[in-house]
């Protein structure tokens, strides 16, 4: 893998060593902190503004607040990484898979699972992304941070369609450092992320091109209207959680199918003779039996099993 190599020449060395550090750990894995042959160099040194940084490539020169966000720092960066030489600066590609999780109604398990599911793949060392578009389910998420961005925040970008839609995923995402999962998610209850046709077919599209994760799970909202349909149909995976075995559950799954979605069944609550049995989640997943983890374990594999087909 050919990293950004990078490097930080800045007065204030204190400064420099810190966000050398920050930016080695926190870098998305794209990054490589260096002295020799670098494609960008970070630098305020002849700078008569001392709040701003350069940003110097082969293309062009860009100016930076200095003090702020260490993420933004990193974000403003990677905004321009696209500036620089394309045969000798390239992030690596990890192979994005993008996996709905949907059920019949509501009660099913659906965003317990799918963090679930999130947590599994964080557990085993992936980069994670949870995106939580079911705005009734929004009291529900495990995922926390001190000072939450909402999703409603993207929404504005999903019109900038000739534009890099990761770039403002990661403006403005969440990280949950307990488990070390990325989100995405509305801090207003009952308030749903409304996508029109183009929005969802420019955000699915964005997320497959991720370079970043390796999973992005998306908690969908219940009865999926057609542009949700549409963007399933774009996504590696759709797992249903059926919870009942209800007429209704089973409408909505031949609905899924005949509109060419390909489904993972996920039994929660009830055994079926279909699908992958998941036992009773607790409120708390830290707190959730082996079985449970067991259960999310073999969803996976068959998730994998079915993705390598």
């Amino acid at each position: 893998m050919k990293k950004i190599r990078l490097k930080i020449d800045i007065a204030d060395s204190e400064y420099s060593d810190r966000l050398s550090e920050y930016i080695k750990i926190k870098g998305l894995n794209i990054f490589e902190i260096t002295d020799l042959n670098q494609h960008l160099t970070l630098s305020d040194l002849g700078s008569e503004d001392s709040d701003c940084l350069h940003l110097l490539s082969e293309k062009e020169d860009v100016l930076i607040s200095k003090y702020q966000s260490a993420d933004r720092i990193i974000q403003s960066v990677m905004e321009n990484v696209s500036k620089c030489n394309e045969e000798t600066v390239k992030t690596v590609s990890r192979n994005c898979r993008v996996i709905f999780v949907t059920s019949g109604h509501g009660g099913a398990g659906k965003s317990c699972i799918s963090q679930a599911c999130a947590i599994y793949w964080a557990r085993k060392g992936k980069k994670v992304m949870y995106i939580n578009v079911d705005g009734f389910s929004v009291n529900e998420s495990i995922f926390n941070t001190e000072k939450p961005y909402d999703i409603s925040l993207l929404m504005h970008y999903t019109n900038k369609v000739n534009s890099d839609f990761n770039v403002y995923i990661e403006r403005y995402k969440n990280h949950d450092s307990e488990h070390d999962v990325c989100f995405l998610s509305s801090v207003y209850p009952s308030c749903d992320t409304c996508f029109n046709y183009e929005q969802g077919q420019y955000f699915m599209n964005s997320l497959i091109s991720n370079d970043i994760y390796d999973y992005i799970f998306i908690d969908c909202p219940l009865y999926a209207n057609k542009t949700y349909i549409d963007m399933m149909k774009l996504a590696n995976k759709t797992i249903f959680i059926k919870n009942k075995g209800s007429k209704r559950e089973e409408e909505v799954i031949q609905y899924l199918e005949n509109n060419g979605i390909s489904l993972l069944i996920a039994c929660n609550m009830v055994r079926y003779t279909e699908g992958v049995y998941i036992p009773s989640a607790e409120e708390s997943i830290s707190q959730n039996p082996k079985d449970f983890y067991d259960a999310i374990d073999e969803l996976m594999y068959e998730l994998e099993q079915d993705y390598d087909k």
